[in-house]
């Protein structure tokens, strides 16, 4: 009579306690709303922008009247010639595809980069290393933020003076074609643009094709335009799809050495005529390099060096042609920053240096134009290079004082590394400011040295002092986090502080410990691992694959035929088969189409003309399985609103079936080494059931219960990791978009790779969902306390290194990866 007056009371205290349990989680959950959005207000980087515009240069003579810039996405330096700090390793990696690209090699002699009219450079890049940030850099001489990452697939107009800009306004007819992204950062610069769409990756002809359809007849024309923009996109895509050493990666680049060919010749032919053509400029360089795999978004050397290739038609043509070279492992013969290329460009083309560049005239590419014939004196040369720096440091002054020094007025001597060298550079530079233009040779060397010394200070001092952190946000993020925290441990103290009154709770510590030495032993990686294709056929790896899958399908199914309404049949499984109900058939059949659809990706069978083509399995298992998933969150919704003894049972039928729903879905869409990380988590999953149950029913330990869901708190970032992601922007799987589809759509691509992503959360969460479903509503609320504070030390642990490394290199590495490019893949 006592335990059923004891059970009566519970029940009269369920709504209070429930609603006690909703207000503590509710309260977590907008701690860490207000944490994060703290936090990255005064973490993320921004810069602002500025609306000045360069006035004209007064008597600025442009030495081209035509100009074609081809931008080749993601082209690597050693596509082209050997970068420094790449090793001997990479270099054999890429011969073949130095062999692929012989135009460079033959328009500059060989690859001594010194002919007199041909320039080939190695041309570094900032992080990040993204389309769209990079553009905007060639483009203004202005350096990226962080910000600009968020971005990267939604570019909007370019506000911020820029070379395209300058054109228009002096009277130059742009085309553009290629790469969409330039029509969105300019829509209105261009007098014709032929975009195509920048974000199927796995296309990697239609871009590139109607570049080269358009190109060569507007070239041969010679009308209707001063400047070309063509920009090419096939490399970046074959990097993301394939990698960088597949066959695909040697064809795209003999498609661009063909493109380039042509339009140096159609170039050549033009300039022979009499109606006026003038002299032309071919410039032909990369927007970023990529990793082996195909990435890019980030600062590591094979993402930020790639090759820029300068070619004057009319004073190569007086010297004559150059034939082609055998050599193909040369060095690229000097370096040149991107931040440097408006300011260069601009000079080359008689335009006023963007307002907001930081970079500086680069001799290397300026002295290209500048003596055509060889008749100018070498210190006429010299004397027009330094007027060239004089117009750039008071573009440079001018930006300083109206605007970064504005802007930055506390923040800007705060950053002692770069301070002292700049304020001395600074000094020597207003001092050369007022000396008259002209006198000896050694006078204008000294100008000119200390004009670029003090250009080099102010890009290094904008590097280092470009936005300021505000730490007070980044200190109340914390704060909030903390308070979080504080809530959850709260709730789970009695059980969590108890471990050492028995051996039992310490083994299960000690359990959660190697579980976290597991996660540190997971290798680094560049995701080429889990995402190059395996040729070869159907190995050895590919079988055990299947085989846990299968494993785990076989699990998931008997799950399944313990929640439906019916008792099952008796007998093994086999025996049983006969007795599956429509939703179990329906489980099942999905995952043998998962199976064949795997089989077949191994094996290389992708013939559109096919039955069983892979693209069709695929989309066949995304309707079945939304339709599965819809079918149980109705069966859900019923048996919560019988009301009664059947809440916690249809939640619990719901979780188990979603989860299991879930496993041929979230297989297929996993990459290499991924689907079998992702087969063993399943199976995980079924053990950490059985062993649950038994703590919860058998041993009734409540505070090893809570000790466990710590444990499975950290199988989501555990599982992270195994199935081949990283917390990086760039290692962003983009191709589990594509599955079954080769179109892109924003919204169906978006859920793709979100369940490609983070398959490992939602795994965790509906296994705590699972194992609380029918418990007490005051145990389930704790239970999902407890399970959240494992992600809220993390959170704290994250923020804290990140507030004292802000301004490390490798924040850059993890923050400014953008993009599997960034737009890597969506990103290119």
């Amino acid at each position: 009579m006592a335990q059923r007056e004891k059970w009566l009371e519970e029940q009269r205290l369920v709504p209070a306690m429930r609603r006690e349990c909703g207000v503590k989680i509710a309260a977590v959950l907008v701690l860490h709303v207000l944490a994060v959005t703290s936090f990255a207000s005064g973490f993320l980087l921004s810069r602002g922008q500025v609306a000045d515009v360069s006035p004209t240069v007064e008597g600025a003579r442009p030495r081209y009247d035509k100009v074609v810039a081809i931008v080749v996405d993601a082209l690597r330096s050693d596509f082209v010639c050997i970068a420094d700090e790449l090793g001997a390793e990479e270099a054999r990696g890429t011969r073949r595809h130095r062999k692929a690209l012989p135009v460079f090699r033959e328009l500059c002699e060989g690859g001594g980069g010194g002919g007199s009219g041909c320039r080939l450079l190695e041309f570094v890049a900032d992080a990040p290393t993204t389309t769209m940030q990079r553009l905007k850099g060639l483009t203004t001489g202005s350096l990226p933020t962080f910000v600009d990452i968020g971005s990267s697939l939604s570019a909007r107009a370019l506000e911020e003076d820029n070379l395209v800009r300058q054109l228009k306004l002096h009277g130059r007819r742009v085309v553009h074609m290629g790469d969409d992204t330039w029509r969105d950062l300019f829509p209105e610069d261009f007098s014709q643009s032929f975009p195509f769409p920048s974000l199927d990756v796995n296309d990697l002809n239609t871009v590139d094709d109607g570049v080269e359809a358009l190109l060569g007849p507007l070239v041969e024309s010679g009308q209707d335009w001063d400047v070309i923009v063509a920009h090419l996109l096939g490399v970046d895509h074959c990097g993301h799809t394939h990698d960088i050493h597949s066959r695909e990666m040697v064809t795209k680049l003999g498609q661009v050495d063909r493109i380039v060919r042509e339009v140096a010749r159609g170039l050549e032919e033009r300039a022979t005529g009499d109606d006026g053509f003038g002299r032309a400029l071919l410039l032909v360089f990369g927007d970023h390099g990529q990793t082996r795999s195909g990435e890019h978004g980030g600062s590591t050397r094979e993402e930020v060096s790639t090759v820029l290739l300068a070619y004057d038609i009319d004073r190569r043509r007086a010297e004559g042609n150059v034939g082609g070279t055998d050599e193909v492992d040369g060095a690229c013969p000097a370096a040149m920053s991107q931040l440097d290329f408006a300011a260069t460009v601009s000079e080359m083309l008689g335009l006023p240096i963007p307002f907001s560049n930081v970079g500086q005239v680069n001799y290397d590419l300026w002295s290209l134009g500048a003596d055509p014939y060889g008749e100018r004196p070498a210190s006429e040369v010299s004397s027009e290079f330094e007027e060239a720096l004089q117009r750039n440091a008071a573009q440079v002054d001018a930006y300083l004082e109206s605007s970064l020094l504005s802007q930055n007025a506390s923040g800007i001597l705060s950053w002692r590394r770069s301070q002292e060298a700049f304020s001395g550079h600074w000094e020597v530079h207003r001092a050369s400011v007022a000396e008259h233009v002209g006198g000896s040779a050694e006078a204008v060397r000294n100008r000119t040295h200390a004009r670029r010394a003090y250009l080099d200070a102010v890009a290094s001092h904008a590097r280092s002092i470009w936005t300021k952190f505000n730490f007070w946000l980044m200190a109340l993020g914390i704060l909030f986090a903390v308070a979080a925290a504080l809530i959850q441990l709260n709730e789970i103290r009695a059980g969590f502080f108890c471990y050492y009154r028995n051996n039992h709770k310490l083994c299960l510590a000690s359990l959660l410990v190697l579980n976290a030495a597991l996660m540190g032993l997971i290798p680094d990686h560049d995701g080429d691992i889990w995402n190059r294709r395996q040729e070869g056929g159907y190995q050895v790896g590919h079988i055990l694959t299947d085989a846990s899958f299968a494993l785990a399908a076989y699990l998931g199914l008997l799950q399944l035929r313990k929640k439906r309404r019916s008792p099952p049949a008796s007998g093994g499984f086999v025996s049983r088969l006969p007795g599956l109900n429509l939703k179990e058939l329906a489980f099942l059949y999905t995952c043998c189409l998962a199976l064949v659809f795997s089989f077949l990706k191994n094996t290389g069978q992708e013939d559109p003309s096919q039955v069983w083509h892979p693209g069709r399995i695929a989309r066949q298992v995304h309707i079945l399985t939304a339709t599965q998933l819809g079918w149980a969150i109705l069966a859900g919704l019923s048996g919560r609103l019988g009301g009664g003894k059947g809440k916690g049972s249809s939640r619990l039928s719901l979780a188990v079936r979603s989860t299991f729903c879930l496993l041929p879905e979230l297989y297929m869409i996993q990459f290499g080494n991924g689907r079998l990380a992702l087969s063993l988590a399943y199976i995980q999953v079924f053990v950490s059931i059985i062993l649950y149950v038994k703590i919860q029913f058998c041993h009734q330990r409540v505070d090893l219960e809570l000790l466990g869901l710590l444990l499975f708190g950290l199988y989501a970032p555990q599982v992270f990791h195994a199935t081949g992601h990283r917390c990086q922007f760039s290692a962003l799987q983009y191709n589990s978009a594509f599955v079954g589809f080769e179109s892109f759509s924003w919204w169906r691509g978006a859920a793709l790779l979100t369940l490609n992503t983070y398959a490992s959360h939602v795994l965790s969460v509906l296994l705590v969902v699972c194992l609380y479903s029918k418990q007490h509503v005051k145990k389930q609320g704790t239970a999902l306390l407890a399970f959240g504070f494992a992600f809220s030390l993390r959170t704290i642990a994250v923020m804290a290194c990140a507030s004292l490394h802000a301004r490390h290199l490798m924040v850059w590495g993890v923050f400014a990866q953008s993009s599997s490019s960034t737009r890597s893949g969506c990103a290119s």
